[in-house]
């Protein structure tokens, strides 16, 4: 018993150190400031998927590296079981969808 309560803990702050390490470290980017100043010729939406979200953070990490892409407006995320959908609306002068979907995939998660 006592064991199992051991690996249990173990598991258990190995897990909090992986969450806070995918999302916790970061600066926050200042997109929210910068939104105002995109002028509408430049302003793209797009939306891809996004899969092998298996844990109830997964799509809070996916979309909070999303956010923090240069130049990325606004970021909705909707899932269901594994996949999710994520819409996004970004700054075309300042990146583009191959580089919001490669934050994506640097964290492990697949795109389509």
């Amino acid at each position: 018993m006592k064991k199992c309560k051991m690996a249990l803990f173990i598991v258990l702050m190995l897990s909090l150190a992986f969450m806070i390490s995918a999302c916790g470290n970061q600066e926050k980017s200042t997109n929210a400031a910068t939104a105002s100043t995109i002028s509408p010729e430049n302003v793209e939406k797009a939306s891809f998927t996004v899969n092998g979200m298996y844990c109830a953070s997964c799509p809070f990490v996916v979309k909070t590296a999303i956010e923090r892409v240069n130049g990325v407006r606004s970021v909705n995320l909707k899932t269901k079981g594994e996949t999710g959908t994520a819409e996004v609306e970004f700054d075309k002068s300042k990146t583009d969808l191959k580089a919001i979907k490669q934050s994506v995939l640097d964290l492990g998660y697949g795109v389509r």
